[in-house]
């Protein structure tokens, strides 16, 4: 899970949004109920306690990344 939220993080920073259909595109593929971030966290319910801590605070990192990107 955590080269996943690594991975993402990797293609958040290459992502430039130039227009309202590609704005619209970017909030299906990661805001959307059906996108990344509300895949992750469902994931991240399923997961052992032992690890949560440390996948815990990456995913949230990528949250805030992903709707900074989004307001900006």
């Amino acid at each position: 899970m955590l080269e996943e939220i690594n991975q993402l993080n990797l293609q958040l920073q290459n992502i430039e949004i130039q227009n309202t259909p590609e704005l619209e595109k970017f909030r299906l593929d990661f805001l959307s109920k059906k996108g990344h971030v509300n895949r992750l966290f469902e994931a991240f319910r399923n997961i052992s306690p032992e690890i949560k801590k440390e996948v815990g605070k990456p995913l949230n990192i990528f949250k805030k990344n992903v709707e900074m990107l989004f307001e900006k």
